[in-house]
C-alpha cells in the first residue's frame, strides 16, 4: 500500500522520490483479528512510529470513506465507533 504520510519519507538520494511511495513493502495494511477488530497499519518508516489504522481512516479521502461503508457496513460502523471513543478521550 502506499503510506499516507509518504511525502513525509525520507528521499532516495539516486531518484529523488520519497521513499515508500507504493514500489516497496515499507507500508502494509495487516486484517482484522479477534484482538485487532478494526485491522493494523505498519510503515517501517521513523515518523510513522505510532500511527494506527485510525490515523489512516483519518487521512482518506472522503470518496475512499464512502465506497468503504457501503462495501464493508460492519467495518465501518466500528470505525466509526472507535473514532468517537477517541475523540471523546482527547477533549480536554
Amino acid at each position: 500500500m502506499r503510506c499516507p504520510w509518504v511525502h513525509e519519507h525520507s528521499r532516495d538520494d539516486h531518484s529523488g522520490k520519497a521513499r515508500g511511495g507504493g514500489d516497496d513493502s515499507s507500508a502494509a495494511l495487516l486484517p482484522p483479528t479477534g484482538e485487532v477488530r478494526l485491522g493494523a497499519f505498519r510503515c517501517q518508516h521513523a515518523h510513522c512510529v505510532g500511527r494506527t489504522i485510525l490515523d489512516v481512516i483519518r487521512a482518506l479521502p472522503y470518496e475512499a470513506i464512502e465506497r468503504a461503508a457501503r462495501a464493508h457496513p460492519a467495518a465501518y460502523q466500528r470505525a466509526v465507533y472507535r473514532l468517537a471513543l477517541n475523540a471523546k478521550r482527547d477533549k480536554p
